[in-house]
């Protein structure tokens, strides 16, 4: 439908709206903020599956990642016919609904080249781009059999598999590959764009275009990089394979001859393979505050035990009593046949792990790291939290919950104040801003008399009769310019016949309860 990588989003709409409107698509397009390091996160992953191929396995280094590269020298792999190894990539790729192209070829950039840039339509490779060693005939029996996987008569120069999804372009010598690359447009040398621009200006589109002109007259004119890349591209410069290193296995798995059954027994176990994992862990300079354990019964089935932290930590014992206290919850129906330990999100270890109150004792910390694991080992780790200040404006969104023992601790308004501008007096220091208690929403309020001001004397709020005594602390707050609902409030402080400080504003003609002081 015409959307391709770096279109602006807003055309990129149209395109989808017209595409459906015109019914060449069933449902519309569904746009998503861009996250780079998820991408990158997301081909880590899939790097891993291809380690299966080679252990040398690594990822485009492109402003926007969605190229993964394999080096198949001296691989079983890179002497599988073109067809099987297709399949084998399709195999790990397809049960997550990806496409995408592959392309085998004898340097980096060139397979990277080829695979991005190249046209890959049967119909093109037909007419006016023949791949070598691919008679024009086959190419038009390919054109019409695209949508089967029918591999073209052997070549000792290229092949060209189509495929729905996965199509394969392969060329193993330099000569077929060179005469491929010389078709390509000088983005292929991923040049920065004031250079691809003058170059264009040039008349120099293509790297055949470039391949023309003498080296030395490029190198003086545009640099030596544009020279480099260049020979890089056709094979004529060395290459760096970006490899990506493997992950560190954060995993013990034990399997027995006969199930266990007694729970003192697997308590055991479960010890020593999460000692095990922890020796890991700190070997690779590592840390996390949660554990997967998976026990596999005799009966075919597997129950999965999270162990859940307050905060990251390595220390056994902490480990070790959150884990009996998940024991004491659960009886395995059956016997326990083996059992799987790991560490699915890790982070680094920080020097200085600091706890929730900065000025508490050794000793005290301790104690509420224990008492915040037990916590968090019974309830769960939604359950346990703080509050921190967020970015807002509006009341009732102006704190978020974080882990109670988190790496983040925000130095309180004391802490800020030099101790010679402290005051010991207690009516010496201004009233509180914001109430104790700020409920989740506001709470609409009845009003049954106005007084002279048109302010609330008599109302009713939350089944509860209310009359008003006096008011104080007049303030206005907005929402942020860029929200999609405007907020326009005038709060204020409101003392009641029966002692009560409630906080209150006026939206409009409405009056809202927000709050209530101590």
């Amino acid at each position: 439908i015409g959307i391709a990588p770096g279109q602006p989003a807003v055309e990129a709409e149209a395109l989808a709206e017209n595409a459906q409107r015109s019914g060449r698509v069933a449902r519309g397009a569904v746009f998503i903020d861009e996250d780079t390091d998820a991408d990158r996160e997301g081909l880590r992953e899939l790097a891993d599956r291809c380690r299966i191929l080679t252990p040398l396995v690594g990822c485009s280094d492109a402003e926007f990642p969605g190229s993964l590269l394999l080096d198949l020298t001296g691989c079983a792999a890179s002497a599988r016919p073109p067809r099987e190894l297709a399949e084998a990539i399709r195999q790990s790729f397809e049960p997550s609904g990806l496409q995408g192209r592959i392309v085998l070829a004898p340097g980096i950039h060139a397979a990277w080249a080829l695979a991005c840039l190249l046209p890959f339509e049967t119909r093109r490779f037909a007419r006016g781009f023949p791949l070598p060693g691919i008679p024009p005939d086959c190419a038009e029996r390919a054109t019409e059999q695209s949508g089967r996987q029918d591999e073209p008569p052997p070549s000792t120069d290229a092949h060209f598999l189509p495929h729905p999804r996965w199509p394969l372009l392969a060329t193993r010598d330099w000569p077929t590959a060179r005469r491929l690359l010389t078709e390509l447009p000088i983005a292929a040398l991923r040049l920065d764009p004031k250079t691809e621009a003058i170059l264009e200006e040039l008349g120099l589109i293509t790297i055949g275009t470039l391949l023309e002109m003498p080296r030395t007259e490029l190198r003086r004119r545009m640099g030596k990089q544009l020279v480099e890349r260049l020979q890089t591209l056709m094979g004529e410069r060395p290459e760096i394979f970006p490899a990506l290193p493997e992950r560190p296995d954060f995993t013990e798995t034990q399997q027995w001859d006969f199930p266990v059954v007694e729970r003192s027994a697997l308590q055991t176990h479960l010890r020593h393979a999460l000692d095990r994992v922890v020796e890991r862990l700190r070997a690779a300079g590592q840390t996390t505050d949660r554990y997967r354990i998976e026990l596999f019964l005799d009966n075919g089935e597997t129950a999965c035990i999270p162990i859940e932290l307050a905060a990251p930590t390595l220390a056994p014992s902490r480990i070790h009593r959150v884990l009996a206290l998940k024991l004491e919850t659960i009886r395995p129906p059956a016997g326990v046949q083996g059992l799987k330990v790991s560490a699915p999100e890790t982070r680094p270890i920080r020097e200085e792990m600091r706890g929730l109150f900065a000025q508490l004792p050794a000793s005290d910390e301790h104690s509420l790291r224990d008492l915040a694991d037990e916590l968090v080992g019974r309830l769960g780790p939604t359950a346990v939290c703080r509050f921190v200040p967020a970015d807002t404006h509006v009341p009732e969104k102006a704190y978020r919950p974080v882990d109670l023992l988190g790496d983040v601790l925000l130095p309180t308004l004391e802490q800020n104040v030099a101790p010679s501008e402290r005051s010991t007096d207690p009516e010496a220091s201004p009233p509180p801003l914001r109430p104790l208690i700020i409920y989740p929403s506001p709470l609409p309020m009845v009003v049954i008399q106005y007084d002279h001001q048109d302010r609330p004397l008599r109302f009713r709020c939350r089944r509860r009769r209310f009359v008003a005594m006096a008011w104080s602390s007049e303030e206005s707050l907005q929402a942020e310019w860029w929200t999609e609902t405007p907020i326009d409030r005038r709060y204020f402080r409101l003392q009641t016949a029966d002692g009560r400080c409630l906080w209150v504003f006026r939206s409009g003609s409405k009056w809202f309860l927000h709050g209530e002081f101590a």
